[in-house]
């Protein structure tokens, strides 16, 4: 009997060790690759652009990104870097997507990919504003318009110091004020991510280059933009309160057009 109660203990003491072993294993088992896991379509819900275009991100930054680790010291790719990113973003919560890699180097993916914003977020320029016309003009008929310009709050933390609260926008939070354009397929063409929280639209607008060169008379075509903008003959806002059927039809198509900046 004491025989048959020793081989019981090794027996528990064996099934012991391999449940530890198991846990351990599945700890170390290798990330599942994102591109070939997710349907196209899960994909781009998740990190907001498709395959084909991280792929085509990645071999743009992939010499800049620098060599990260995760807490067991185990080297991610740079898929991984730049998908994590990408997934913060989207989101806006980096500790949720990062995982237990938490020696990622995050800004140093961000930088990267910002560097290339010269090569793609470009404003027509006046020998190819026609096109970009003909583009807006097919949405809802209106005319001469070059591009659709807005402002967004993106939300950070106080950055501390005698200057903070001036990142505090007016519904209380701190924030970096972003004016955006973009053209009729939603591509921006245009941004100013250097104005804190508490800095009006307008402002923001007229002390930008595109201002000047719209008010130089440089293009033929027009912006539209919201009621937070004064509305000058470069920049067209609607009727707040249309009364005559012109200005109906006008606040509409003006309403149709600018919903792809939205």
């Amino acid at each position: 009997m004491a025989d048959y109660h020793h081989y019981i203990q090794e027996f528990e003491e064996l099934a012991e060790w391999e449940e530890v072993i198991e846990r351990w294993t599945l700890k170390f088992v290798e990330r599942a690759d994102p591109f070939a896991v997710y349907s196209d379509k899960d994909f781009v819900e998740r990190y907001r652009l498709s395959k084909v275009c991280v792929h085509h991100l990645l071999e743009k930054i992939q010499e800049q990104l620098p060599t990260s680790n995760n807490r067991r010291r185990l080297q991610i790719s740079p898929e991984l870097l730049l998908l994590v990113t990408l997934k913060y973003f989207a989101i806006g919560n980096y500790q949720l997507t990062q995982g237990d890699c938490t020696d990622m180097s995050q800004p140093s993916v961000c930088t990267a990919t910002a560097s290339l914003a010269p090569e793609y977020i470009q404003f027509p320029s006046p020998a190819t504003e026609e096109e970009v016309m003909q583009q807006f003009s097919n949405i809802a008929g209106m005319p001469g318009v070059i591009g659709c310009v807005d402002d967004t709050h993106i939300p950070i933390k106080s950055p501390g110091g005698v200057s903070a609260e001036i990142y505090r926008c007016r519904k209380g939070y701190f924030s970096i004020n972003v004016m955006r354009l973009c053209d009729a397929s939603l591509k921006f063409t245009n941004i100013a991510v250097n104005w804190p929280g508490s800095a009006h639209d307008s402002r923001i607008f007229n002390e930008s280059r595109l201002c000047d060169d719209l008010e130089e008379g440089r293009y033929r075509g027009f912006l539209l933009g919201d009621s937070e903008y004064a509305c000058q003959s470069y920049l067209l806002t609607p009727y707040l309160i249309p009364h005559t059927e012109k200005q109906v039809r006008y606040s509409a198509a003006h309403v149709k057009t600018r919903n792809v900046i939205e």
